[in-house]
């Protein structure tokens, strides 16, 4: 998996250590199936910090938990219930910041959504 803090994130960052803003915490979790190479998707392609949105998102949910898994990383994790995103190979996650913005993005090989199936995502953000 690639994973990357966007541009948007690091200046929001700068600004809030400046007394500019308060810094915007990350609200969401967005899924898309745009991650991945054309020809092979199971070959995450890897995102930029240039990434404003994802390529392709199909869902956006608030994010069901977080938590400090060390002293500088965040896990953010986001439940898929048996009646949503079904039939998509999701291959990129997105953190959504309450500003509305991209601060985070992971692409991956794609995971296949199935109608019978309740499925947590897990999203790890180091700083």
């Amino acid at each position: 998996m690639n994973s990357i803090t966007t541009k948007l994130a690091r200046i929001s960052i700068a600004r809030a250590r400046n007394g500019e803003i308060v810094l915007p915490t990350v609200t969401h979790i967005a899924m898309g199936t745009g991650g991945h190479d054309p020809d092979d998707i199971t070959k995450p392609i890897p995102p930029t910090e240039d990434d404003i949105q994802l390529e392709n998102e199909v869902i956006r949910k608030p994010v069901a938990s977080k938590e400090r898994i060390n002293d500088t990383a965040v896990r953010y994790s986001v439940i898929l219930g048996t009646d949503e995103g079904n039939g998509y190979a999701f291959t990129e996650m997105g953190l959504i910041d309450s500003a509305g913005q991209l601060a985070a993005r992971k692409t991956m090989g794609a995971k296949t959504k199935e109608p019978d199936v309740e499925m947590e995502f897990y999203f790890d953000e180091e700083f």
